[in-house]
């Protein structure tokens, strides 16, 4: 593997977030910059996070909350299965090798 680091490419999770995002923003016919106007969070943050999927979980709160997509990230949340460490470890070892 490269010496890019861990968070150098978004992992499969954080491009289903970005897409949701993204796809919900367009949805309501909002530009990035309407985006951060309703949510306070700067422009250059948005692209980066569309780009990356890096963000910090108050931001990422206040925009899953702006385009109504809280409910959803919640109850997948509550109804998800909860792992083991071993189980966790386990996923992470093979999301890595398909990677």
């Amino acid at each position: 593997m490269d010496n890019i680091g861990p968070y150098a490419l978004p992992t499969d999770a954080s491009i289903r977030l970005i897409n949701a995002v993204r796809d919900n923003r367009i949805a309501y016919g909002w530009s990035i910059r309407e985006l951060s106007r309703r949510t306070g969070v700067s422009e250059s943050t948005l692209k980066r996070f569309e780009r990356t999927g890096i963000l910090t979980s108050d931001k990422l709160l206040v925009i899953l909350s702006t385009l109504r997509l809280m409910g959803p990230v919640v109850a997948a949340l509550e109804s998800r299965e909860h792992w083991s460490l071993e189980q966790h470890e386990r996923y992470n070892r093979k999301a890595w090798r398909d990677a």
